[in-house]
């Protein structure tokens, strides 16, 4: 699923720089609150005088040890830790407020997985004795509103978000192209 979402994500983008004006790619980080730090990368359509669009997507990097096939108690091994991780994708208008300075605004969807982090004391399952399973009386999905601000100092660009439903903030940096 996340492969598809990722395909279909650098598809839009590619297709949408085509008739841009100018486009900010960027990388963005969210710290971990309850759920584990998220990776993304969004492209943001800056228009003169009008609306934009803008999309970005952000997802957790899923950690070595983890076994899809065990359910919670399986092994009776105790849990150490429960988390989240999560998927987000949006979708929005951007608007351009000065020449360095740009807001946007959208709606979107996350996903979001619950994960327990379990300890096995014979080591069988990792060396370290640590392994998570899925958690799916943690798992929810819903919509999700999300809002920032870019601020470009061509050609690198400075980007601050935040999302609703996971209730975290976002940093990132990127860079402006000029469309052709």
């Amino acid at each position: 699923m996340v492969r598809q979402i990722l395909i279909l994500f650098s598809s839009l983008c590619i297709s949408t720089f085509s008739i841009a004006d100018s486009a900010i790619f960027t990388m963005d980080y969210s710290k971990p609150q309850g759920h584990r730090g998220t990776f993304g990368f969004g492209y943001y359509d800056f228009k003169e005088d009008k609306l934009g669009l803008y999309m970005n997507l952000s997802l957790a990097m899923r950690g070595s040890n983890h076994y899809e096939s065990l359910g919670i108690n399986s092994f009776g091994d105790p849990i150490q830790n429960r988390y989240k991780e999560s998927l987000t994708f949006n979708i929005g208008a951007t608007k351009e407020v000065t020449k360095y300075i740009g807001i946007y605004a959208g709606i979107g969807f996350t996903s979001i997985d619950g994960i327990a982090r379990k300890y096995d004391s014979s080591h069988i399952l990792s060396s370290s004795g640590y392994y998570s399973v899925s958690d799916p009386a943690n798992d929810s999905s819903g919509f999700n509103t999300n809002a920032g601000f870019i601020i470009t100092t061509s050609p690198v660009s400075f980007n601050l978000g935040y999302n609703s439903f996971t209730k975290t903030a976002y940093i990132g940096i990127g860079f402006k192209a000029t469309g052709m």
